[in-house]
C-alpha cells in the first residue's frame, strides 16, 4: 500500500503535468465550438475547460492545447468534438429530476391533449437535448402509464434528439446505474428490469417507442414534417449565448402546434420570447400564437 508521502508525490507530479491554456488556444476553441454547436464557453468556464480536456489531451497524447486545436479542426468526422463536448457538458442527471414537470405533464396537459385530439389521437412529443435518454424514456413511461390500456389505439410517441453521437448510444442501450432510478416513483418500476446488481435497463416496450435521432439544434432549419403538442428542452439553453436562445425560441414557436407546450429547466428563463410564449407554471410555457 502506497504510503502518505508517496501519495502526495504522485499527486504532485500530475500537478506539474498539468498542461496551461493559453488565452489564445482559449479564444480559439471558443470560438470553433460556438460556430459548430452554438454552445458558449464564458470566461468562467475556462477552468472547467482546462480541467476536463486534460485527460483528453494525454489519451491523445498532445503537449499543448494548439496541437490539440489543430486536431479538432482536422477532424471531419466530428467525433473529437463530441468527446471534448461530453467531458465538458456532463450533467449528473436521473429519472424524475424536476419532478414538478412530469406531474404537471400527467395531470394536466395530457388530460388537455387527450380532450383536445380525441378524433385524430396522434400525440407527438420532443425531447431536445436528450443527452443520455432519461428525460425521454420518462416521457414515454408517462405516456403508457396516462393512456393505460387506450395506448394501442393512439399514435403517441417521443422523439428524441442529441448532438452528440455517443450520448445517443447511451440512449439507445437503455441500460443506467441503479441509483438512477431511486427518486422515481414505485409505479414506474415495472418499465425497469434489473440487468445486475448495479444497472437496470428500461423494458423494450418503452424503448421501441422513442426514436432517438442525431440533431443540431442550431442548424438553420429542422427536418420535421409536422408539429409537435409538447417539447421538453431542459438544462440546454443554459449552454447557449442569448442570441442563440432567441433563435431557438423562434425555432421551438414556428414547430408547436397550436397552444403547445415549452419544458425548459429551472434555472433557464425565456423573458425575451414573451411576445411567443406565455407562463403556466414555473419553466412551462404555451405557445402564443403571433399575428402575422
Amino acid at each position: 500500500m502506497a504510503s502518505s508521502s508517496e501519495h502526495a508525490h504522485h499527486e504532485e507530479s500530475f500537478m506539474l503535468e498539468m498542461i496551461p491554456l493559453q488565452d489564445a488556444e482559449f479564444e480559439a476553441i471558443r470560438k470553433f465550438v460556438h460556430q459548430r454547436l452554438g454552445i458558449y464557453l464564458t470566461d468562467k468556464k475556462r477552468t472547467l475547460v482546462s480541467s476536463r480536456l486534460q485527460r483528453l489531451l494525454s489519451e491523445l497524447g498532445l503537449h499543448s492545447y494548439t496541437e490539440f486545436f489543430e486536431r479538432l479542426k482536422a477532424d471531419t468526422s466530428g467525433n473529437l468534438l463530441d468527446r471534448m463536448i461530453s467531458r465538458i457538458t456532463t450533467n449528473y442527471t436521473y429519472f424524475y429530476r424536476e419532478e414538478r414537470h412530469f406531474q404537471f405533464l400527467e395531470e394536466t396537459v395530457l388530460p388537455e391533449l387527450k380532450a383536445k385530439l380525441a378524433s385524430s389521437r396522434d400525440l407527438r412529443l420532443w425531447c431536445a437535448g436528450c443527452a443520455t435518454g432519461e428525460e425521454a424514456y420518462m416521457l414515454q413511461m408517462i405516456l403508457m402509464k396516462f393512456f393505460a390500456g387506450e395506448y394501442a389505439h393512439w399514435q403517441a410517441g417521443v422523439l428524441a434528439t442529441d448532438i452528440s453521437p455517443r450520448a445517443l448510444q447511451t440512449a439507445i442501450r437503455g441500460v443506467y446505474p441503479l441509483e438512477s432510478i431511486q427518486r422515481l416513483p414505485k409505479v414506474f418500476h415495472r418499465y425497469f428490469r434489473k440487468v445486475n446488481r448495479d444497472q437496470v435497463e428500461v423494458v423494450s416496450d418503452v424503448r421501441r417507442e422513442v426514436m432517438f435521432r442525431r440533431l443540431n439544434l442550431i442548424a438553420p432549419s429542422w427536418p420535421f414534417r409536422g408539429k409537435f403538442h409538447v417539447i421538453f428542452c431542459r438544462n440546454v439553453m443554459i449552454y447557449f449565448d442569448n442570441e442563440t436562445r432567441q433563435k431557438l425560441l423562434r425555432h421551438f414557436h414556428q414547430y408547436l402546434a397550436h397552444d403547445g407546450y415549452l419544458f425548459i429547466g429551472h434555472s433557464e428563463s425565456i423573458r425575451q420570447g414573451g411576445d411567443l410564449f406565455k407562463s403556466v407554471i414555473p419553466a412551462v410555457y404555451q405557445k402564443k400564437d403571433v399575428g402575422r
